[in-house]
């Protein structure tokens, strides 16, 4: 349907004969978002005793536009690695009136913080996906998405964007909870020998926090940097693990524990979370040197060489 046509008049004492001095260019409102336009020019004369002519329209725009880009759905997001984020989306399905609209050339993506509503981070992308990065993790967060055109500018023949959707519904993303306060201590006296006892805790669960489907503990000498370290997993529900096997005696190790959250295709992984200090695993004493006598044997049958018999003692060290 036909819009109101909107007037631009010279300034009021000018002659008729005389031209803008700039261009003559409108800006109209209420257009209806989400649908593609076409326009027509049409020449006002104000007479002197208030009357007005008025010309014929012009000829119709060839170019189409689109008042506001069509709005992405609502968008997933799932964790890639402690501080980043994979985000998905899809665009509406195309309409009747859809054959003039322009494609999005590109989309904004922005990642907000659920606490204090705070920028944590923004990617712009031509596909409908984005990686999100520098995101603090044991923070819940919320992704929107927006849809943009360009066009070059008659100026400068530069790129610039003209139009952008509004942002989409926003998707917020879980995470798991962090274990809290690990604590290692050496076992003596354990069959497989040197042996450390992990235990941790959790703290109550914030906003969009996961009770843990697992957790995952590793430790390596504390002058190490880890890298290598292979983690043993821990199922859920239990919050310690005895490590055994590979430990040597008088090392300093450090020991880290992290949870694991596998839900509907969704998982993440917290930080590590380490002990203090490094553990110091304690030393095995050496036994005693034995003790060597002989004991009295009854002498041998006549005809039989003599036999010497050697009796060995020695006393076990104290445990520590």
């Amino acid at each position: 349907p036909e819009q109101p046509a909107k007037r631009i008049l010279p300034p009021p004492g000018s002659p008729l004969k005389q031209q803008p001095a700039a261009v003559p260019e409108v800006r109209l409102a209420s257009l209806t978002a989400d649908h593609a336009y076409a326009f027509r020019v049409g020449a006002v004369a104000i007479l002197d005793d208030g009357s007005a002519l008025y010309s014929d329209w012009s000829e119709e725009s060839d170019a189409t536009f689109v008042a506001k880009m069509r709005l992405p759905n609502k968008p997933s997001a799932t964790p890639t690695s402690s501080k980043t984020a994979h985000v998905k989306w899809t665009m509406p399905e195309k309409q009747s009136y859809d054959v003039a609209l322009a494609v999005p050339a590109e989309y904004d993506v922005k990642a907000e913080r659920i606490d204090d509503g705070a920028l944590a981070g923004a990617e712009r992308s031509v596909k409908l996906t984005a990686e999100v990065g520098s995101l603090e993790r044991g923070k819940a967060f919320k992704f929107c998405v927006r849809a943009l055109i360009q066009r070059r500018a008659m100026e400068d023949d530069e790129e610039k964007w003209t139009s952008y959707s509004e942002w989409s519904d926003p998707c917020e993303m879980p995470f798991v909870a962090e274990p809290v306060n690990p604590q290692a201590t050496p076992l003596a006296g354990a069959k497989t020998g040197p042996a450390l006892q992990v235990k941790w805790g959790m703290s109550d669960l914030p906003a969009l926090a996961r009770e843990p489907s697992g957790y995952e503990v590793r430790w390596f000498l504390a002058d190490s940097s880890g890298d290598d370290a292979f983690p043993q997993h821990v199922e859920a529900g239990q919050l310690e693990h005895v490590i055994t096997g590979g430990l040597q005696p008088g090392a300093a190790y450090r020991v880290q524990v992290r949870s694991l959250l596998k839900m509907d295709g969704f998982e993440d992984e917290s930080e590590w979370c380490e002990i203090e200090q490094p553990v110091v695993m304690p030393m095995i004493a050496k036994p005693d040197p034995p003790v060597v006598g002989f004991a009295a044997k009854p002498p041998p049958p006549p005809g039989l060489r003599s036999a010497r018999v050697v009796r060995l003692e020695w006393s076990a060290p104290q445990t520590s």
